[in-house]
């Protein structure tokens, strides 16, 4: 039997391969697949159905079933045609129709879209079909001569919103002054091209000119909180009058000044409730679709810590456009959702700044807050989150004057999978109502110098030196102006123990002497004449013995 059996299939597919090789009178080639986003569709009890209307003539294969075969299409209990699939992965297939009505269409689903396959009137056979982007496949829909059915007015696919960018808190912090030449008497003038320096947390160092207004200016995009110093460099010649570096705490909320008006996408949680203190919030989520179970809007208060007020809605699939209107007026909330009635609530706080707050948890959701206008004026930017992606979104709408009150007016849309519904806050927004603190801080540090005097040296007198003074009764000495006696120092040579000394009364000889040179007289005579003084000298020491 098991043999018959492999003799059948072999031969099927022998056919089938003829019948994908040769074509046939109803084969047609399929026209560039098209993309279609997640429709709300499911397969329950044997029955695919759109939006929850049952589809005739449709066969879903799922992933497990991609070895080839034939694949029965059924509807209801009655078996309409077979599908026989062959070189099958888990990211393509061939098909071909071994009976029932011709195909008209296929979806290729993989991920949370499809591509559809668009026969016309209709083909027997295709092949190297795939899902969008190269997935694997999870489901195909096959269409025996019928064309889909949904409750949707304009057969338009479900909308998948597009989440706006992840966004980040950007802190804003000024630090600027100016720098003046004090003059007496006169009006400060500036002073251009000196050089501000700025240090901070770690090695934050920054420098800067002071222009021709004498105004510095340091503009610091998120960073850090803590104290920074800034300090003037003073050249040679000048002295300062203030203080020559000056201490701030940034981020301490001192100075701050109004936001700029406007709007800012900050993303994840954290950016939003860093900054934003709460006053009141507005909602509006899934709930249990109108059911009695629980609530789809409210009024609560900070944190969820409250629900003021509430009431039941049900809500469109499919992204149909429901507006809200969120009014504050003396102290006085009221807000209104579709055809739902108003929700009020009393509290006496002012407001300053207002946070649209999307949230969808459930893979293939998504909600959206567009079309809004705040006291009159539009605002082009959007608040979006889909399940698939980051799952939230907050769109700050800061720098508007609400102390008089405002309203608020948009429109919300949603979308879901049927078979697996989001409930409660799954799916919702949130308009929060408060305000924003330490994000734009400015300060403004002015410094003040003057000019050294330049002081000329002392003009110092030469002492007077007074004569000096003669007494009358010192001796006066009269000097002669006579020549030098020339004399001979006797140096006893008459043995009488004195000496003598004899003037001789001759001048002086001028004239150069000239003394013999080395060599001219001979030494002999010099020898023998001393020989005679020492003979002399012995004679008389030997006499006076």
């Amino acid at each position: 039997m098991r043999k018959n059996k492999s003799i059948i299939k072999s031969m099927l597919a022998v056919i089938m391969t003829l019948i994908l090789t040769f074509g046939s009178t109803l084969s047609v080639l399929a026209a560039s697949p098209t993309l279609i986003i997640r429709k709300n569709w499911s397969w329950q009890e044997g029955t695919f159905k759109i939006n929850g209307v049952p589809q005739e003539g449709i066969y879903e294969m799922f992933s497990g079933e991609t070895s080839p075969g034939n694949f029965n299409a059924p509807f209801g209990k009655t078996v309409i045609g077979t599908v026989y699939m062959q070189n099958t992965t888990s990211q393509q297939f061939d098909w071909s129709l071994i009976s029932g009505p011709p195909i008209s269409r296929i979806w290729v689903k993989g991920g949370p879209n499809a591509l559809e396959y668009d026969y016309g009137s209709g083909a027997t056979s295709g092949f190297g079909l795939v899902a969008p982007d190269n997935k694997d496949i999870s489901h195909v829909v096959f269409f025996f001569g019928q064309t889909p059915v949904d409750d949707d007015d304009d057969d338009s696919p479900a909308i998948i919103f597009v989440e706006n960018s992840e966004g980040q808190l950007v802190s804003i912090y000024t630090i600027s002054g100016f720098k003046f030449e004090e003059i007496t008497g006169e009006t400060n003038k500036p002073l251009e091209d000196w050089k501000i320096i700025l240090t901070g947390p770690g090695e934050i160092k920054h420098e800067t000119q002071t222009n021709e207004d004498g105004k510095y200016q340091f503009t610091l995009n998120n960073a850090p909180t803590g104290t920074y110093i800034v300090t003037e460099e003073i050249p040679s010649g000048w002295q300062n009058i203030t203080e020559l570096s000056q201490t701030i705490n940034l981020g301490s909320g001192l100075y701050t000044i109004p936001y700029e008006k406007g709007t800012l996408q900050l993303g994840l949680d954290q950016n939003m409730t860093s900054i934003f203190t709460e006053t009141f919030v507005a909602e509006g989520r899934i709930g249990d679709l109108g059911g009695n179970a629980t609530h789809e809007i409210n009024i609560h208060t900070p944190n969820q810590g409250s629900v003021q007020s509430q009431g039941n809605f049900s809500w469109a699939n499919g992204g149909e456009k429901v507006p809200f209107e969120l009014r504050y007026d003396n102290g006085l909330v009221s807000f209104t959702v579709g055809n739902a009635g108003t929700l009020t609530y009393s509290t006496g706080e002012s407001v300053k700044d207002i946070v649209i707050r999307t949230r969808a948890t459930k893979p293939d959701s998504g909600i959206k807050i567009s079309d809004i206008v705040l006291n009159g004026e539009s605002i082009s930017e959007t608040s979006v989150a889909i399940g698939n992606g980051v799952g939230v979104g907050n769109l700050w709408i800061r720098g508007y004057n609400l102390d008089n009150g405002f309203i608020l007016t948009g429109n919300s849309q949603m979308y879901w999978d049927a078979n697996s519904i989001p409930t409660n806050s799954q799916l919702a927004f949130q308009i929060k109502v408060g305000e924003a603190e330490r994000v734009n801080e400015s300060y403004q540090i002015d410094f003040v110098n003057k000019r050294l005097q330049v002081v000329d040296p002392p003009v110092v007198d030469p002492p007077v030196v007074d004569p000096p003074v003669v007494d009358p009764l010192d001796p006066i000495i009269d000097l002669l102006d006579e020549e030098i006696p020339l004399a001979i120092v006797d140096f006893d040579i008459d043995g009488d123990d004195e000496e003598e000394l004899i003037l001789l009364d001759e001048e002086i000889p001028l004239g150069i002497v000239t003394l013999p040179k080395t060599g001219e007289i001979n030494p002999l005579e010099f020898v023998i004449f001393g020989l005679l003084l020492a003979v002399v000298g012995f004679k008389l020491r030997k006499e006076s013995i």
